[in-house]
């Protein structure tokens, strides 16, 4: 059983109740923000934001006083995370001991909605570091006949397009076109959810989801959260 939800900023989430004692729970994040969106000189800058979204230092959920490294409380914590950019979309799929929901939520909640300090933080030495591993990433895929054939196929579909998957050369510059790209597209409204977890609805839905993501607002917001669909089975 499942519950579809639109918060009053726009932001969508998908709530599946796992049975109860589970110790797992997993998130699954959809953006409107891959490689269709980019203009030209933006080549590239859909994955690279993908990959930077990671390194930034956020305060620790648990700890306060101390600053977060998103992949080590990860690790720490037994997560799992695997994270990747189509045309359409760019997608991040986290699972998670249920004990962390709350945290690994947060987490997200900062680095997809926290559009007034995400990249002040930044160094320029990360950028350049990821572009060179979106380029060793492409040089593999494009030694992949399937992909190859894929590539062609989507050259004919996408002429023209910054779709065609390759990065510019003076990427890792381009920090200002990478911030107005996340603030154009990481909004409420871009962003889909699905949260699968055996902790209540009401504690996801009220605590969790209303409290983080709710908080960012939209150009056009409304002042309602709206039931899209709840399948026969779900526990309203």
């Amino acid at each position: 059983s499942f519950t579809a939800y639109e918060l009053s900023n726009g932001f969508h989430y998908i709530y599946q109740e796992y049975p109860k004692g589970q110790s797992t729970s997993t998130i699954h994040i959809l953006c409107k923000a891959g490689s269709l969106y980019e203009t030209v000189e933006q080549h590239g800058i859909a994955h690279l934001l993908e990959h930077l979204l990671f390194t930034v230092p956020l305060s620790h959920p648990v700890k306060n006083t101390t600053t977060l490294n998103i992949l080590r409380f990860f690790d720490e914590t037994g997560a799992t995370l695997h994270a990747f950019t189509t045309i359409p979309y760019t997608i991040y799929t986290i699972t998670c001991l249920t004990k962390f929901l709350h945290d690994t939520l947060q987490i997200l909640s900062h680095i997809l909605l926290d559009r007034k300090t995400l990249f002040q933080s930044i160094p320029v030495k990360d950028c350049e570091r990821e572009c060179n591993v979106l380029r060793e990433e492409m040089a593999y895929e494009h030694a992949d006949v399937k992909n190859i054939t894929y590539d062609v196929v989507r050259t004919h579909l996408y002429d023209q397009s910054a779709s065609t998957n390759e990065i510019h050369p003076l990427l890792h510059t381009k920090r200002k076109e990478l911030l107005a790209f996340y603030m154009k597209y990481y909004t409420p409204e871009h962003i889909y959810c699905s949260i699968v977890t055996s902790i209540a609805w009401s504690s996801v839905h009220k605590t969790i989801v209303q409290s983080l993501f709710g908080k960012t607002t939209r150009n056009n917001n409304n002042n309602n959260t709206c039931l899209l669909y709840t399948s026969d089975a779900a526990d309203e």
